[in-house]
């Protein structure tokens, strides 16, 4: 095998359908794996005030905003459940990624039947609710859409396109379900990136700056329309309609 042969069976995908009897524990362990690192820091969650830290602390620490012990944000069992609650919800599908036969990457989404249902599981505080609900009724979404819920790539396979490949994939079944899409990420993502390469259009949290040339986003000093997630205020919203 010479190395273009090597290259390109590498960086070539093998993309299959989510199966959650065969691949629900291994996309589990990515999952926790994905979102323990930047920008995300989710690898210990306090028992006090639920609030997330990163992978300088462990297990059993003490919180150091309240004090509780931290545990592991996302053990495997509590993982697969939440994953498998979603796969069960109305229109869900997702995809999962493989390179060289090894789990490289996942992505899910399913339907809301309106946004009073996504704004009260997905927020916590009447202000959130409101203010949420407001702006995607501006944009005339009230009734179903489409919730991008989830997408990871192993830290090791970043910056060759997967999430773009992803992406497409999940929003081509949105289309075809005929339903606009909303998306929550952190600002800081590369979903940022890839939500602003599908023609996604953000409607809350911190407006950010793209360079193009280095992939780098950069926050600025400006709210976009005026609201802040004041639960976790890294955290944007995107749709596509």
């Amino acid at each position: 095998m010479n190395m273009k042969e090597f290259e390109s069976q590498i960086c070539d995908p093998k993309v299959e359908k989510f199966n959650p009897e065969t691949d629900l524990t291994s996309v589990a362990n990515l999952y926790a794996q994905v979102f323990a690192g930047p920008p995300w820091n989710e690898y210990t969650l306090c028992t006090g005030c639920e609030k997330f830290s990163g992978l300088s602390t462990n297990p059993g620490d003490d919180c150091s905003s309240c004090g509780k012990m931290l545990t592991l944000a996302y053990p495997v069992e509590k993982t697969k459940n939440y994953i498998i609650k979603d796969a069960n919800r109305d229109d869900a599908v997702g995809f999962i990624m493989k390179v060289n036969s090894e789990l490289t990457g996942f992505v899910w989404g399913y339907s809301y039947d309106s946004v009073d249902d996504f704004v009260n599981e997905k927020y916590k505080t009447s202000d959130m609710k409101n203010g949420v609900r407001g702006l995607l009724a501006n944009i005339g979404i009230v009734n179903k859409f489409f919730y991008f819920s989830e997408i990871g790539v192993r830290e090791d396979h970043r910056g060759k396109g997967f999430s773009n490949f992803l992406s497409g994939l999940l929003l081509k079944e949105a289309r075809e379900k005929n339903l606009p899409v909303v998306m929550r990420t952190n600002w800081q993502s590369p979903m940022t990136v890839v939500a602003n390469n599908f023609g996604m259009i953000q409607i809350m949290g911190p407006q950010v700056e793209i360079d193009r040339n280095s992939r780098k986003i950069t926050k600025t000093d400006q709210v976009v329309n005026s609201l802040l997630d004041s639960e976790i205020g890294e955290r944007v919203l995107f749709v596509i309609k």
